[in-house]
């Protein structure tokens, strides 16, 4: 393939479609995948692939707002839990060393 080729390649693949932060659904069917990641520009039918993708227990007659508020609520959470383990990260390079050959839980776990 001549340089121009790869280049249009890659162009195309880039400009084809905006990269869906939000959308988690693997196998949507017949369902079109949205083109934002604005909750409130879902239909119906894409907000209940969502919520069954990410697992959340939601009735078949939720309201449209309730959906999205609980898919703002789940997001928001994976937010926190992110922002926790990046904060809990151990900082010294003495937290991450492999544990002594006498470590007593070393010692615990051999015997048990």
């Amino acid at each position: 393939m001549e340089s121009a080729d790869c280049e249009a390649i890659t162009d195309e693949m880039t400009t084809s479609s905006p990269r869906l932060l939000r959308w988690t659904v693997k196998k949507p069917g017949i369902t079109t995948p949205p083109t934002s990641d604005d909750y409130s520009q879902l239909t119906v039918v894409q907000l209940r692939k969502e919520c069954t993708s990410r697992k959340l227990r939601v009735s078949r007659m939720t309201p449209t707002e309730e959906r999205i508020m609980k898919l703002v609520a789940f997001d928001e959470y994976q937010l926190s839990l992110i922002a926790q383990l990046v904060e809990s990260a151990p900082l010294s390079k003495a937290s991450t060393e492999p544990r002594s050959k006498h470590c007593c839980a070393r010692v615990l776990t051999m015997l048990f």
